[in-house]
């Protein structure tokens, strides 16, 4: 919407550095009606009609108009650099929200092959009764629940990061790259940002 409005601006200001175009007309009077005094016989009028007061104000209205275009500008450049911004903050929550679940899903591989050799032992009748099995079920349990949660934050957050890039709906199959991309080196200058815009 931004652009749009930037865009609006700009033809504002073409509209304003225009003179209006001037008018022509051609006419031609029958003798008779209510001017035949003034006018006894037949007559032709060719001229032209140019709006002197629209020239005269051209000037300031070329200034309002730049004035609203720069102003524009800046929000058009507020509203990218925002949208930049939360943009890279559904990045770094989805990228921490991959990496959590990767945790929590060795949690849950540790878990089980605890639980696999509590089972065993206690089978075997080794230190472990079915207490012990009972509690480390429980707690499996727990931690299954907690790797859900983090596949269900890793869904939210990349549902997030794809509406932020207008990648939602039936396109799902992309991925994110494990680094940002680095910052350029030196700041483009305006032009530049906004042809990339």
């Amino acid at each position: 919407l931004a652009l749009e409005d930037l865009e609006i601006a700009r033809a504002d200001l073409v509209k304003a550095s225009t003179p209006p175009n001037p008018v022509a007309f051609l006419g031609i009077r029958q003798t008779g009606g209510a001017f035949a005094a003034y006018y006894p016989d037949e007559s032709s009028s060719i001229g032209v009609m140019m709006n002197v007061m629209s020239l005269l104000t051209m000037p300031d209205r070329r200034a309002i108009a730049t004035h609203a275009l720069e102003r524009q500008r800046f929000v058009a450049a507020d509203q990218i650099t925002s949208l930049g911004v939360r943009v890279t903050e559904a990045w770094l929550d989805y990228a921490a929200a991959m990496r959590i679940m990767a945790l929590r899903d060795r949690s849950v591989a540790a878990a089980r092959a605890t639980l696999d050799r509590i089972i065993l032992q206690a089978a075997n009748g080794q230190r472990f009764s079915a207490l012990d099995v009972a509690v480390e079920r429980n707690g499996l349990f727990s931690i299954e629940t907690t790797a859900i949660r983090a596949s269900l934050d890793v869904a939210s957050t990349r549902a997030k990061l794809g509406e932020l890039l207008g990648l939602a709906g039936w396109r799902d199959d992309w991925k994110i790259l494990p680094e940002l991309p680095p910052l350029p080196p030196t700041d483009p200058d305006l032009t530049t940002l906004e042809a990339e815009a």
